[in-house]
């Protein structure tokens, strides 16, 4: 069989047709048009012409005394809205009873505390107290009359009668915790197109590499809140509690979002958010898009930084149990038995 070189070797040629209806040729090049506009638009619109990356940035906080005096200064603490027991007294259960908390003046560094990415300020704390000596010993009822001035309780059971022990506890607000200062002070490096670059609050106003900060509200009231570069960013623990939740709440005011007290009749009583505490996360963004006009400038060097403060209202806030000796464990005989403690 004869074989068909003519299909055997074959080529491809691109065909061109000119059409020449000058109502087509229009419709065909604002089509054209058309497409280049929305394509610039669009890389316009959405800054998609800018290039953008997430740099590494780290925040660090403190705690500081800021105006606490001014609340510790009261010679009747009773006058200090929050001084009243019977007002803030809450039960979560029958474990965990806030009852009558008493105002207290303690150091604004034993209620404050920094740890990993956190600080911590205690608002509240159930303060469980026991205390020990030997039944036989000769200040045996000082102290039984000193556990009854506490309202505690001495067990005289323990090690066959021969150990007592004193136990009471009390609710305790801290005096001025509200007036106490969180500050902190945050800065970035770039990475990859960006490296090299680097910034930070701390830096002077003005300088290369100084970041302004605009710290974001969740309610109406606070709204935004700017701060220059070239030290802290700070604000009492009162405002941070207050500008940070939507409802503009103060560490009086009830806490709605938790459980009411268990006991009959209690149903309308909730704890407040000195007794709860709360959870405030800042979470801290940089760029260098212009703040007035929204949008990103060519080979921008100034950056500046948005912090959002938002509560979390929904939880109790507490970092646990911490155990204080103020007096350790002593022997109070040969065989080590009948322990002095306090």
């Amino acid at each position: 069989m004869a074989r068909d070189w003519n299909k055997t070797f074959t080529f491809v040629m691109d065909r061109r047709v000119t059409i020449e209806v000058w109502e087509v040729g229009l419709v065909h090049l604002f089509l054209q048009l058309l497409v280049v506009f929305y394509v610039a638009y669009n890389l316009y619109a959405a800054d998609a012409w800018a290039f953008s990356e997430a740099p590494v940035g780290a925040v660090n906080g403190w705690p500081e005394a800021g105006r606490y005096t001014e609340h510790t200064g009261y010679a009747d603490l009773s006058e200090l809205s929050y001084c009243n027991p019977a007002a803030f007294s809450y039960a979560y259960d029958p474990n965990t009873v806030m009852d009558d908390p008493q105002c207290q003046i303690v150091s604004p560094y034993e209620v404050s505390a920094k740890g990993g990415d956190a600080v911590h300020f205690t608002t509240a704390f159930v303060e469980y107290r026991e205390v020990g000596w030997a039944c036989a010993a000769a200040h045996n009822a000082s102290q039984r009359s000193a556990c009854v001035l506490r309202n505690g309780t001495v067990d005289a059971t323990l090690e066959g009668g021969m150990q007592c022990v004193c136990s009471s506890k009390r609710t305790v607000y801290p005096v001025g915790v509200e007036l106490m200062d969180m500050a902190i002070e945050h800065g970035f490096e770039g990475a990859i197109r960006f490296a090299g670059r680097s910034g930070s609050s701390t830096a002077p106003a003005g300088t290369p590499g100084a970041v302004d900060t605009t710290i974001h509200f969740q309610n109406e009231t606070g709204g935004r809140h700017t701060v220059r570069s070239g030290g802290a960013i700070r604000l009492t623990v009162g405002e941070w509690v207050q500008l940070a939740t939507e409802e503009g709440f103060r560490l009086n005011d009830a806490n709605t979002n938790l459980s009411p007290d268990y006991r009959p009749g209690r149903a309308h009583v909730y704890p407040s958010f000195r007794s709860s505490g709360l959870a405030i996360e800042l979470d801290v963004r940089y760029s260098n898009i212009d703040p007035t006009t929204g949008r990103p400038g060519y080979d921008e060097q100034t950056v500046f930084a948005r912090v959002d403060a938002k509560a979390t209202t929904s939880t109790w806030g507490d970092i646990g149990p911490i155990t204080h000796y103020e007096r350790y464990p002593l022997a109070g005989s040969a065989d080590g038995d009948h322990r002095e403690y306090h």
